[in-house]
């Protein structure tokens, strides 16, 4: 279950990100 967490955890900073540059 280790890979999908790291796979949750990946799209949760493209998401991050991609709201971040959003904002600013």
């Amino acid at each position: 279950m280790g890979y999908v967490n790291s796979y949750f955890g990946l799209a949760f900073n493209a998401l991050s990100f991609d709201i971040w540059h959003e904002k600013f």
